[in-house]
Formats: C-alpha cells, sequence, structure tokens
C-alpha cells in the first residue's frame, strides 16, 4: 500500500504516538490531516462555484465532511474509552479520553460552521424504490444461475444478499424493520 508524503510525515512525527499518551492537540493534528483526505468541496466566498451543488473544477479546497468528521470523532472517542482512558477529558489533570476534550468539540463545530457557511449540504442517501429492488432481485438470480463464473466470495454475497431484498419486496415501507431481523425471528 503506497503512503502519501503527508502520511509519512505524520508516521514519522508521531511513531512514539500511542492510546496511553495520546493528548487531545494530538489529536486535533490527527483530525486536520486526516481533513485533507475528504472529498467535500468547500467553495471559499470568492468562488464563483460556490452556489453550485455539483462537482465544480475551482481551486477551492476539498475536505472531509462535517458528518463524516463527528463519526470518526465518536469511533476514536469509543476506541480510547476501550483502551481505558473513560468517556471524558479531564483540563486540571490532563487525561482521560482525548477525543472528548473542549479543543476537538470546539474544531468539529469550526469545521461545521465554516462547511454552512460555504453552502455546503450533505450528500444524502439516493432512496431505493420498490422497481429498482424487483430488478436488483433479478440481477442477483441470474447472476447466481450462472454460479460458475462466480468467486467464492461473490457467490456467497449474492446468497446472504437475495433473501434481504425478496424481504423488501414483500415489506413495502417496513424494509428497514426487516433488515433488523435475526435468522431466529425469520423463521
Amino acid at each position: 500500500m503506497q503512503h502519501s508524503h503527508s502520511e509519512e510525515i505524520w508516521e514519522e512525527s508521531n511513531s512514539t504516538l500511542n492510546l496511553d499518551n495520546a493528548s487531545p492537540g494530538v489529536m486535533r493534528e490527527f483530525l486536520v490531516w486526516k481533513d485533507s483526505t475528504g472529498k467535500t468541496k468547500v467553495h471559499l466566498d470568492s468562488c464563483v462555484f460556490r452556489t453550485q451543488s455539483d462537482k465544480a473544477s475551482c481551486k477551492c479546497p476539498i475536505r472531509r465532511a462535517a458528518s463524516s468528521l463527528d463519526t470518526l470523532i465518536g469511533q476514536l472517542r469509543a476506541i480510547f474509552r476501550d483502551h481505558g482512558r473513560g468517556s471524558d477529558w479531564n483540563e486540571v489533570f490532563g487525561f482521560g479520553n482525548p477525543m472528548a476534550a473542549p479543543s476537538i468539540k470546539r474544531h468539529l463545530q469550526a469545521v461545521t460552521l465554516e462547511q454552512s457557511k460555504a453552502l455546503v449540504q450533505p450528500c444524502q442517501a439516493m432512496p431505493l424504490f420498490f422497481d429498482k429492488i424487483v430488478r436488483m432481485c433479478r440481477v442477483i438470480n441470474y447472476e447466481l444461475a450462472h454460479k460458475d463464473r462466480l468467486s467464492g466470495k461473490k457467490r456467497y454475497a449474492l446468497a446472504r444478499d437475495k433473501p434481504y431484498f425478496t424481504l423488501m419486496c414483500f415489506t413495502g415501507d417496513r424494509a428497514g424493520d426487516v433488515g433488523r431481523l435475526k435468522r431466529d425471528q425469520i423463521r
């Protein structure tokens, strides 16, 4: 796996960093570095493409979406908590969960504010309509009928997905509830 130059610099400068000695400042630096790997175009005030929602070919920075950053912070916070660093940060003693520190919360608020001022709209999932589910089931049936050209992983994934999408076809608007069913409940 190839590393970019910024990844190499991050790894070299933080080679002694681990879960036991991470601080909010270091974690904030990590979030800033990780921000450069995003896919969300944050237009500057002077950009002519500022009000357009499509991918513009301007020189404005590409950042990580605020919701994605919030998810990353939550995951890191859980990792530190599971490692025994607790769920809060103590400013006085400088110990606890660094992802719960006020500076991390302010960083997330600043990113959210920056993106809202730049008119960045979060991407929403495409709705899955009945006709698309029916087509997906047909494609899965076709692929499974020609098993000889499928790898083991692909065959397993299709065999797993077929009952799920079939159930979605018969449940209408309650598909999310079906997704939470366990095998024993379906029997």
